[in-house]
């Protein structure tokens, strides 16, 4: 399916196997996280939570335009905040020395400074959070204020 996805659309072999692992299988499902630019999204939101210090005013800028970013989503949004979870679950893995069952094969370079940034327990927290805001999500929650709250805590 990377091969697949590699030829179609043109992108990175690394970029290809996430797709892959994160669709597990579904073409389909790779096809749609490839036409909304999730992968792309995701990452500009895990290269601003690396570089990003709370409790600056160009970080509260930032998190707001990523917050309204992600839910102009509006449907997708639980496959963004889905494909976040799998960075921070892959970040666990990295950390316990568990690197074979990754699937963010294209944020790998993230891996070394998120570990050194959040421990273990810290990123188990995040996890919760992240579970949290799909929650209220569900509950028909603003969208927006619910990814500045999320990207915020993240931090």
């Amino acid at each position: 399916m990377a091969k697949i996805l590699e030829q179609e659309a043109g992108i990175a072999p690394d970029s290809a196997a996430t797709l892959a692992a994160m669709a597990e299988g579904s073409l389909g499902r790779a096809r749609l996280l490839l036409a909304k630019n999730l992968l792309g999204l995701r990452q500009e939101i895990v290269d601003h939570l690396l570089r990003c210090e709370p409790d600056t005013p160009a970080t509260i800028q930032t998190i707001s335009e990523l917050a309204e970013s992600a839910a102009k989503l509006k449907e997708d949004l639980s496959e963004l905040l889905e494909l976040i979870t799998t960075w921070i679950h892959d970040l666990l893995l990295f950390g316990h020395g568990a690197s074979g069952s990754i699937i963010n094969h294209d944020l790998s370079p993230t891996f070394q400074t998120a570990c050194r940034r959040w421990s273990s327990r810290q990123l188990s927290e995040r996890l919760r959070l992240l579970d949290t805001a799909r929650k209220q999500l569900a509950r028909n929650c603003n969208p927006t204020a619910v990814c500045e709250v999320l990207f915020f805590d993240l931090l």
